[in-house]
């Protein structure tokens, strides 16, 4: 049943690197909804035209790459190939993790534009320092996760270890 268990998620992994664009269309609207909330506190006119913000005389572009998507594929991945987790854990877990960075990244947008705001010469070196930044906080955002979840297991290798044991069995 195990074996059984490990080919499901390793199908589901492939099946979610093949919907990555899902996540795009999921998380675009939610981001740039809670990026205009944001605008609206500092900014006292912010328009919104999907996938531009306009205020200060200053025009935004929301591009897929500030949705970062692939963070969210990767969070999900790292939680499929995670064995031995119970599926309401696992959405939980996947819940979690997917808030915290989509709070991180809003932020992280957020600072950007400020940024911008004051000074257009330094907005390129950060915004490449927060999307660095960004790699890593999806690791630290799994490892709480696997904190916060009590999680022992690690991604891939112990589906590994278990499969060479039982091969060597044989």
């Amino acid at each position: 049943m195990k074996w059984f268990w490990i080919l499901i998620r390793y199908i589901l992994s492939f099946v979610v690197v093949l919907s990555i664009s899902l996540f795009y269309f999921i998380f675009t609207p939610i981001t740039s909804g809670f990026l205009f909330l944001i605008l609206n506190l500092f900014y006292k006119e912010v328009l919104f035209s999907f996938p531009f913000f306009i205020f200060n005389s200053f025009t935004i572009e929301i591009i897929p790459a500030c949705i970062a998507g692939s963070a969210y594929v990767l969070l999900l991945l790292l939680n499929l190939l995670t064995p031995n987790i119970k599926i309401g854990k696992r959405i939980l877990l996947f819940l979690f993790s997917s808030v915290v960075f989509l709070f991180i990244n809003v932020i992280r947008i957020f600072l950007s534009v400020l940024i911008l705001d004051k000074s257009t010469g330094l907005f390129s070196a950060v915004h490449m320092g927060f999307w660095f930044l960004s790699i890593v906080f999806v690791i630290l955002i799994w490892f709480l996760s696997i904190k916060l979840f009590k999680i022992n297991e690690k991604p891939v290798y112990t589906d590994l270890k278990f499969i060479l044991k039982n091969l060597r069995k044989k």
